[in-house]
This record gives structure tokens, C-alpha cells and sequence, in this order.
């Protein structure tokens, strides 16, 4: 309709408008569906090496700051000796997958199935937890350890033991008390966050601040500090 409105002001009533109308559509439907079907191609096509192990970067790059500075040294790190693909947080239960920096697909994960989905598709070996903070869908958690998949996370903040990942609610208070008592918005969000700690490989922290606070929460973690994490 916007075409036929365009068309109809520039050309007098005619039969050419009819026959440039219809060429601008066909040209439009032909075009999009080419670069759909390349888009489709690139996916179908995409392959990793298969001489290294694959591992799953799970991250929010949503949020600035320190996690996104330690994401770039750790792939730096890790992708001569493995292939890196990470899984973007982007809203709700959506991510984007990128391989290299290169954007590979949108993916919706709404159950164990569709998480199941990625881990094959991409032949996963490991998964290394950057960022959860701002990931809504808690349930991505049971989904890592139902996958019975190796994984580590780098805790960055206290988002674990807290919904304030900073531990200062919106009134700008301090949340836990001298006996390391914490916020938790409903109480199975402290059970579900000690299975993902305690069913880790690593656990790891920036600083000797963070292990102590970490640690009131949850006695029992094994938390290891990552002297190379900038803080």
C-alpha cells in the first residue's frame, strides 16, 4: 500500500502504474527472500573446528562494567586452545548465539529441550557461566545442571545470594545484616542457587570480600578466588 500511494503521486493515472507497482513488489519479495535464504545458508552452512573442544559462554553483555572486561580477557585466553561460543542474554528467555564476534542465530530458551537444542547443535563440551545477573528466567540455572555438562562460574557481584546483585535494595540499603543474613525474594531462590553452586566444577570470585560474603550464604560452597580477575 505505501508503493501503490508513492506510485500514485508521481504517475499519471495510467497502466504503468499497475506494471511498476507490480515489478516493485516482485523485486522486494525476490529480494528479501534471497537474503533470507543466504542468512539461512550461513547457518546451515556454519561449522566449527572440530580438532578443539567446544565451550558454551553463557553471558549478559546487557550490563557494562567489570564481567565484560573479564569476558574479553578470558575468551583471549581460551580461544587458541578451544572453540568459544557464546550465548548472549537479550530479553525474557532469548539469547543470541555469536561465534567469533559473528552473530549466528536467535534462539528461545523456554524449556530443558530447547536448551538441549543448543548444547548439540554446537556439540558442547563445557560451559563457562560469565554473567546471570539480569537474566530473569532462573530456570536457564536447572537447565545447565540437568545437562550433566561440565561448567564453572565466575561470580562477579552477589546476584546468588541476592536480586540486588550489589546488595543495596532501591532505597539504597544495605542488605545483609553481621550474621550474613541476605534479601531473597522467595524462599527457593537460596535452594535453587546452592544445587547450581554445589554441582559446579569451580566456582570462582574476584576478591577475598566477595569469598567472605559468599560464604555466609552459602557455608558449604567450594569458592575459589581468580587472582586474575581486575577488580
Amino acid at each position: 500500500k505505501r508503493y501503490q500511494r508513492f506510485i500514485n503521486r508521481i504517475l499519471p493515472p495510467c497502466s504503468n502504474r499497475r506494471n511498476l507497482y507490480d515489478n516493485i513488489i516482485a523485486f522486494n519479495q525476490d529480494y528479501f527472500s534471497m537474503e533470507r535464504k543466504k542468512i539461512i545458508n550461513e547457518i546451515k552452512d556454519f561449522d566449527l573446528p572440530v580438532s578443539k573442544k567446544t565451550i558454551l559462554l553463557i553471558t549478559n553483555r546487557n550490563l557494562s562494567g567489570g564481567s565484560i572486561l573479564y569476558e574479553k580477557k578470558w575468551i583471549y585466553e581460551n580461544e587458541l586452545c578451544s572453540n568459544i561460543v557464546v550465548m548472549d542474554y537479550s530479553n525474557l528467555n532469548r539469547f543470541r548465539i555469536y561465534y567469533k564476534d559473528k552473530l549466528i542465530e536467535a534462539v528461545k530458551v523456554s524449556n530443558y529441550q530447547s536448551f538441549e537444542k543448543i548444547l548439540k547443535k554446537y556439540n558442547i563440551s563445557s560451559i563457562f557461566i560469565n554473567q546471570l545477573a539480569g537474566i530473569l528466567d532462573l530456570s536457564l540455572i536447572e537447565h545447565i545442571i540437568k545437562s550433566k555438562i561440565p561448567y564453572k562460574y565466575q561470580i562477579h557481584d552477589f546476584y546468588c545470594v541476592s536480586p540486588y546483585p550489589h546488595l543495596i535494595n532501591e532505597n539504597q540499603e544495605y542488605l545483609p545484616d553481621d550474621s550474613g543474613n541476605f534479601l531473597f525474594i522467595n524462599p527457593n531462590r537460596k535452594e535453587r542457587f546452592w544445587n547450581f553452586i554445589k554441582n559446579a566444577e569451580k566456582i570462582y570470585v574476584p576478591s577475598q570480600n566477595t569469598f567472605s560474603l559468599i560464604k555466609k550464604a552459602y557455608p558449604l560452597a567450594n569458592l575459589e578466588i581468580n587472582k586474575s580477575h581486575e577488580i
